[in-house]
């Protein structure tokens, strides 16, 4: 009977040893901490709720990086759910092209065979345009193919059609007026027996005059604006005279700035000092203050414009 007088308790050792399940910290992937640009985030993660796109890992936060803003705590990183359904949107531009060639096999044989060289499509920028092509009437250099025609495109403006036939048309007509000016040009050389030279110089002297003629109507018509120049700004000058000699408004100085930390006026012979941002404060009060107390950054140094302005102020 060793150790009497005290009541011992039975203890009996189980087989099944309990073992504390020691869970790794999550990771959140595709997410990059944007004070240690650490990636993934490891553990709980820390959103900006000011910021559109900024996190901070639990290091960061700790040491007090980002402030003045607030921050949620996200522990568990966010999961996906993983489905096998095909993306529907993923045919929609192949069943455009089957619809437009569709749509260039039933406009008949005759028209694909047409192809307008140098000439683009200002929608689809198809070049050169196969089939008809349609030609605003009223832009100055804009052109449809038969598809964006048919779509609807370039709404409120007449479209014309421009065939194989009206090209063949327009370079005829082209062809006959080349013929006649130069039958008109032999002719008046048969008949007046003056050399080419010369009718050359005569339309280079025509051409010379008719500038001559169009740089004097714009001097003319500078020299108008120019005057009605002068008019306006004589009479915007009598009448600022008329009111200043009328009623003098009286001259109003700008408020006085105060110290943030002892609210007093910063007169001179002050010191003012000033932070990254502009927030000024008294020589008396920097010492006691080591970041500003609007923004939360360094002071920099003295603002010596605003001295300057205030001795003036104050005549001193």
């Amino acid at each position: 009977n060793l150790h009497p007088g005290h009541k011992m308790r039975l203890i009996i050792k189980s087989n099944n040893i309990q073992r504390d399940c020691v869970q790794a910290s999550p990771k959140h992937y595709g997410i990059t901490c944007d004070g240690c640009r650490k990636t993934p985030i490891e553990g709980i993660r820390y959103k900006c709720m000011v910021c559109d796109d900024y996190d901070l890992c639990q290091d960061c936060k700790g040491r007090n990086q980002h402030p003045m803003h607030n921050f949620t705590k996200i522990d568990t990183p966010r999961t996906f759910p993983r489905t096998r359904t095909f993306p529907v949107g993923l045919f929609s531009p192949i069943n455009k092209v089957q619809e437009m060639t569709k749509k260039q096999s039933q406009s008949g044989n005759n028209s694909s065979q047409i192809s307008h060289r140098g000439v683009t499509c200002d929608v689809c920028e198809k070049t050169p345009i196969v089939g008809n092509r349609y030609k605003c009437a009223v832009c100055a250099d804009y052109d449809l193919c038969e598809t964006c025609k048919a779509d609807g495109r370039h709404p409120g403006h007449k479209m014309n059609l421009v065939d194989e036939n009206s090209n063949k048309m327009k370079k005829e007509e082209a062809k006959r007026g080349s013929h006649s000016h130069h039958d008109l040009c032999n002719n008046g050389k048969a008949n007046s027996g003056m050399p080419r030279r010369d009718m050359t110089e005569n339309k280079s002297s025509k051409q010379f005059s008719s500038l001559n003629a169009i740089k004097r109507q714009i001097e003319a018509l500078t020299k108008i604006e120019m005057e009605k120049n002068k008019k306006e700004t004589e009479q915007k000058v009598e009448s600022c005279s008329t009111l200043s000699t009328s009623s003098s408004p009286a001259v109003s100085f700008p408020s006085i700035p105060e110290c943030p930390v002892c609210l007093e006026d910063l007169k001179p012979p002050l010191k003012i000092f000033n932070c990254r941002n502009g927030h000024l404060i008294c020589s008396v009060c920097k010492p006691k203050v080591d970041i500003c107390t609007n923004c939360r950054e360094e002071y920099t140094g003295r603002a010596t414009a605003i001295e300057q302005m205030l001795r003036e102020m104050f005549n001193c």
